[in-house]
């Protein structure tokens, strides 16, 4: 630990001088003369005494030297506890089959090891039932379970879904429990929809943009062809002639920033996604790619500018009355940041950084053989993420230890002034099936720089409603 040196990140705007303090979990406003004194003592580790700003500060509580002293996630002592009776989530993995073989999907590429590949593998009947009857079991103190259908594409498997929802509701009983599955779109029917109608379930398609976008990555299997005709002659079924299922409706755009910003984002003017219930945006996924996602400046500067047009729009109006969703996701990561942002007196002695989930409990991702995940996102090849299976239940041993990550770098970790905002998780520290510190430290500079952009935003917020910008 670097001794008498405040756990801070020292931050600049073009009118003002911040330090974002990691104890207090606040972002504070100092002048140039305190900023320079700051940034000498965080050189040299000699504080400086005739700043009475500092000494002010430093009797508020601010500008503390403190440091989590021990790596421990605040729910390893009652997390045997959590899996018996809080599992919040399960994913199915009906099949590995899917009708599409989109670019940039990691199950299409077959030279790589990391992750599997399509296959026409399916979970039986018997898995299936295993596995809700296990769910039930261990959902007591949970309000609303839900059950999500997965894939490849569960729609192959329709018969099995719509089998598995009634057990289901039969398994629970009179307890609620809510239903979802995540689909290409392609085989959406009139008969699909009556069903989720009939049932309260909602879904999550994928669409990449217009058709000249989609088409490029996501095309059928075997004949090679663009699934966006297809794919939208579905949407409109359903938006058309099913309104009420339509409000139960999520979209998912993978990025693919090759192609111009605002070409993508024509998709948002049209009626039906203006006026979706969500549109999720991802950038294309390259953890366990062989082929790494190509980023370009001038997608980026668009996208920049589109945030800033979204932020004005959310002072001017007290929130965002746009219909693009690139800029409407930029206002809710806004009110995310600001949410986070609540004070507090001082680091707890015994903490982990934010980033890993409640492995089993806040999602159980179940695939086709029975085998337990984290989620739907880790490798099925890694030992290290497999969390256990219907035969044996939970290995707690490896859930603690996905729960506890920072342990593979505590050093590191508690000197990270990032520390209470990480987003690394056990995927990020999954290294060709073993927890790797090293593996998991080579993300932590895209997690600063991702943390200080974010922190950067609310300080122009700020700077904005007190007027301090443009006049």
């Amino acid at each position: 630990m670097e001794q008498n040196k405040p756990f801070i990140r020292l931050l600049r705007s073009p009118y003002h001088f911040y330090f974002f303090d990691v104890n207090r979990n606040q972002v504070v406003r100092v002048s140039k003369k305190t900023y320079q004194n700051l940034q000498e003592w965080l050189e040299t580790g000699e504080q400086p005494r005739m700043d009475r700003t500092i000494v002010n500060l430093q009797k508020r509580g601010y500008l503390s030297d403190f440091h989590v002293k021990e790596i421990e996630h605040p729910m390893t002592p009652v997390v045997t506890d959590l899996l018996q009776t809080q599992i919040h989530s399960m994913v199915l993995q009906l099949t590995q089959e899917c009708n599409f073989r989109c670019s940039y999907c990691i199950y299409s590429e077959s030279h790589s090891k990391l992750q599997r590949v399509h296959s026409d593998k399916k979970m039986s009947r018997e898995t299936a039932y295993r596995a809700i009857d296990f769910f039930a079991e261990h959902t007591a103190s949970v309000n609303y379970p839900r059950i999500a259908f997965y894939g490849g594409e569960p729609l192959l498997e329709f018969e099995m879904m719509k089998e598995l929802t009634a057990y289901a509701r039969k398994v629970f009983g009179d307890r609620e429990i809510r239903f979802t599955f995540t689909t290409n779109g392609s085989l959406l029917t009139r008969e699909v929809a009556e069903f989720c109608l009939d049932n309260q379930i909602g879904f999550l398609i994928s669409l990449d943009g217009p058709e000249k976008i989609h088409n490029v990555n996501r095309r059928f299997a075997g004949n090679g062809k663009g699934s966006y005709e297809t794919v939208r002659k579905n949407i409109d079924m359903i938006y058309k002639n099913y309104p009420k299922l339509w409000d139960g409706v999520s979209a998912n755009m993978v990025i693919d920033q090759q192609y111009d910003f605002d070409e993508i984002t024509t998709l948002f003017n049209e009626e039906e996604f203006a006026s979706i219930n969500q549109f999720l945006l991802s950038d294309m996924d390259d953890i366990y790619s062989v082929e790494k996602t190509v980023r370009t400046t001038s997608f980026r500067a668009k996208e920049e500018y589109h945030k800033f047009a979204a932020y004005i729009d959310y002072l001017k109006n007290g929130d965002y009355t746009g219909k693009n969703w690139f800029e409407k996701d930029a206002v809710m990561g806004l009110k995310k940041i600001t949410s986070e942002m609540k004070p507090q007196n001082q680091l707890s002695e015994r903490s982990s950084h934010s980033g890993p989930c409640i492995p089993g409990s806040t999602k159980l991702f179940v695939n086709a053989d029975g085998l337990f995940f984290p989620c739907e996102r880790v490798s099925e090849f890694s030992d290290a993420v497999c969390i256990g299976d219907l035969d044996h239940g939970f290995d707690t041993d490896k859930v603690l230890h996905l729960l506890n990550l920072g342990k593979l770098n505590g050093e590191n970790c508690k000197q990270c002034w990032a520390f209470t905002h990480c987003t690394l998780c056990a995927r990020h520290a999954d290294d060709h099936g073993k927890l790797s510190g090293d593996f998991k430290n080579s993300f932590c500079n895209r997690v600063r720089y991702g943390m200080e952009r974010r922190l950067m935003t609310y300080i122009m917020m700020k700077e904005c409603q007190r007027g301090e910008i443009g006049s």
